[in-house]
């Protein structure tokens, strides 16, 4: 999978975001002190530039973390809902946000997330990095209780201080998941900095778009 973050969003922003603006309110733009203008298009002739140049094979997901880098998450979810296959978050706010606003692609948060929310995971549909499988277990009877399925990946990147770090042992839990009631495992994600595989394309060479 291919992992797009800052560059897919290099629009055309002027000054700082303002809320008011982002939410559509019909306002002289004049009497702000500052303002965010979004080129929408921008971002989606970015993701397609960028899509050019990878194989028909690789998905996509576009990191729309952060409320989307300041562009406005549910905005530009919106406005890629059709060209990417995923979505990536950092929270499960974030995440609970675009499934709200009725975006529907499938949901990865990247980083951790606290037990007490897990019946938010489960209940909106969301992709979980797991860190332990202590944490499988707990989803695991999340959604046993909640009689769905819930997907999740295994984090074995550097900063993981979990039993699937050790590459001895994360065969034999990754198998204790397979086989865990509600739960999907996804596969494994880890730092594209360490990853052989990752896709790494110059930014020089791609023309993208800011204005």
């Amino acid at each position: 999978m291919c992992c797009l973050k800052r560059h897919f969003a290099n629009a055309f922003i002027e000054a700082n975001a303002v809320d008011s603006v982002k939410e559509g309110f019909d306002m002289d733009t004049k009497s702000l002190r500052t303002y965010a203008k979004v080129d929408l298009s921008a971002i989606t002739h970015n993701i397609c530039e960028v899509k050019k140049r990878l194989d028909s094979h690789v998905r996509v997901m576009a990191v729309i973390k952060a409320d989307g880098y300041g562009h406005g998450a549910v905005e530009v979810g919106t406005a890629l809902r059709n060209l990417v296959d995923y979505f990536g978050v950092a929270t499960i706010e974030e995440a609970a946000e675009l499934r709200i606003s009725g975006l529907m692609l499938p949901i990865l948060i990247l980083g951790y997330t606290m037990r007490g929310k897990y019946t938010d995971v489960v209940k909106y549909d969301i992709t979980q990095t797991i860190y332990c499988y202590e944490d499988a277990v707990l989803l695991s009877k999340e959604a046993v209780a909640q009689n769905k399925t819930v997907k999740v990946h295994i984090a074995t990147s550097s900063f993981c201080t979990s039993k699937f770090r050790k590459r001895s042992n994360r065969g034999f839990e990754a198998r204790k998941l397979a086989m865990m009631e509600g739960i999907d495992s996804m596969g494994e994600m880890i730092c594209p900095i360490k990853c052989p595989n990752a896709i790494t394309i110059p930014a020089e060479n791609i023309p993208f778009r800011e204005k």
